[in-house]
């Protein structure tokens, strides 16, 4: 077990997303991660009982009654990181398929040298059409703004990109602080938040650039509401 780490899912009913999605990551981490949570803002009280049945291991946590949308899903992934109470959190959504794990020791032991990195995030695949066309998520931010800093660093056997563009609710580690901040009201939450958290802190990309797509995104179909 690694004593230090969390881990939470935000989910939202898609059932054909999770049951292939989660169960990748598990492979990789399950065992070495006591606590767990999936924070469920579906308001379906069948597919709560589904959660629990089917992914014993963790606590199934429900955002309300009724769907709240994104931006209230993720208020209860920060106040269930802080009821967990580990310095750090292993965090994905519903809709990620892991194929390449990072080292996770690897990874907290450069979030402890660096106090000012918010997260590492894992790399998925070009989804939207700008990230098509330019042929990746950073390329397309490059693209958008020649100013753009992604610059490769080394933590030991750790490779990692150092940049301030984004803080991302897409597959990541985070430190707890991240959780004691305000997400904010839609619509854009994300990018308020991001916006915010970036003119204080740096954010992170584990690999290196030539090799560090380690997760799939596979949620065409959406149910999320409020970003």
């Amino acid at each position: 077990m690694i004593p230090n780490l969390s881990m939470t899912v935000l989910t939202d009913g898609r059932k054909h997303y999770i049951e292939k999605a989660l169960p990748t990551w598990i492979d990789a981490y399950g065992d070495l991660i006591k606590d767990k949570a999936i924070i469920d803002d579906s308001g379906d009280p069948d597919y709560r009982l589904w959660l629990r049945n089917t992914f014993s291991d963790f606590t199934i946590i429900p955002v309300d009654t009724d769907r709240q949308g994104h931006a209230v899903g993720m208020r209860k992934v920060f106040s269930t990181v802080m009821d967990m109470g580990k310095p750090f959190n292993l965090h994905t959504e519903d809709d990620f398929v892991l194929h390449s794990p990072p080292d996770l020791a690897g990874i907290m032991d450069l979030m402890q040298d660096f106090h000012d990195l918010s997260q590492l995030s894992f790399m998925r695949q070009p989804w939207y059409p700008n990230e098509i066309e330019h042929g990746g998520v950073v390329e397309a931010l490059e693209a958008d703004n020649p100013d753009a800093a992604f610059r490769q660093r080394y933590h030991n056997d750790t490779p990692w990109v150092i940049h301030r563009a984004y803080w991302t609710c897409n597959p990541s580690v985070f430190p707890s602080w991240v959780a004691k901040r305000n997400w904010p009201a839609p619509p854009w939450s994300e990018a308020w938040f991001s916006k915010a958290l970036m003119r204080e802190k740096v954010s992170g990309i584990w690999g290196t650039r030539d090799n560090w797509v380690v997760t799939e995104h596979i949620g065409r179909d959406r149910n999320g509401t409020q970003y």
